[in-house]
């Protein structure tokens, strides 16, 4: 006859049992030190190079380039006007996209194959032609003043080239298929058994595009208007053919720098400081929209 001995709880050792640590395969290496050195090389010691660079002078170590661009009111209006034009020209993009990427996504597979070859083959064609294209809509003696002139609208043209409104006209269009194309992502991925489901329980057409649709849109939206805001702040094309003398934005301030004066450290420091200005309206916009949990909740 066996018999069993009960061992108290506070006798028993726990065993811990861990797990193999699991090893990557060749092709996971390389792709993976590949990716890396991509990135060192490309971004992180050019950007270090930049920053480095802005902190020198012919004197040596110095906060000399910072001090110039912060107390002259010359670059603090061009920020001032980078930013205005940037967030402006980014709120026009977001409100003509967001229902354009809403119609794609309601779309068949078939009729979104045909709809998107409108929207990417704009998006893929040289930002110089096109902007190259609005200046011979926009013209004094363009398409469009033609059109208003001959249909009695107006009586001698309008002047749409070389100020603000060209710049915004031209970064609205080059950033509007990007802002399309990562708004529908998002919306293509949203059930619309949801609003079916809302408007049966009471709730009219506006009532449950507010309260379901546009919640769950908010972070392709929001996404794309900070992607579109980057790159319109960023601009130089577009804002060097379209804008006048008035409409200089910080792009163009750093290639005349450069290009003319050869005053490699402040357009470091100009560099540096509107990627802080950008950043710092990352956060807050961050803050105020609550961005990253919208995307933990949806991921």
């Amino acid at each position: 006859m066996v018999s069993t001995q009960t061992v108290p709880v506070e006798h028993m050792t726990a065993v811990t049992v861990r797990p193999k640590k699991r090893r990557l395969s060749w092709t996971q290496r390389f792709s993976l030190w590949g990716s890396l050195g991509y990135l060192a090389a490309f971004f992180v010691i050019p950007v270090g190079a930049l920053v480095l660079n802005s902190f020198q002078t012919v004197d040596g170590w110095t906060l000399t380039n910072y001090a110039q661009v912060l107390s002259d009111g010359y670059y603090l209006g061009i920020f001032w006007e980078t930013v205005r034009i940037g967030f402006i020209s980014t709120t026009i993009t977001i409100l003509l996209s967001y229902p354009v990427a809403a119609f794609i996504s309601r779309l068949s597979n078939r009729g979104v194959a045909l709809v998107m070859v409108f929207v990417i083959l704009p998006y893929f064609t040289n930002t110089v032609v096109r902007t190259f294209a609005w200046i011979v809509i926009l013209g004094r003696e363009g398409a469009l003043n033609s059109f208003l002139i001959a249909a009695g609208i107006i009586p001698e043209p309008l002047q749409m080239l070389y100020n603000e409104l060209g710049v915004m006209v031209g970064l609205v269009y080059v950033f509007l298929p990007l802002a399309i194309l990562i708004q529908f992502a998002v919306m293509r991925g949203i059930d619309t058994n949801l609003l079916r489901a809302a408007e049966t329980m009471g709730a009219s057409k506006v009532r449950a595009f507010f309260k379901v649709y546009l919640p769950l849109s908010l972070p392709g939206t929001i996404a794309a208007a900070l992607l579109v805001f980057i790159e319109c702040v960023g601009a130089y094309i577009t804002p060097a053919l379209m804008g006048g003398q008035g409409n200089t934005m910080v792009a163009q301030i750093i290639e005349r720098q450069v290009r003319m004066g050869l005053d490699f450290g402040t357009a470091a420091a100009v560099v540096v400081i509107l990627g802080v200005v950008v950043s710092g309206i990352y956060v807050l916009y961050d803050r105020i929209t609550g961005m990253t949990k919208l995307f933990e909740d949806n991921s």
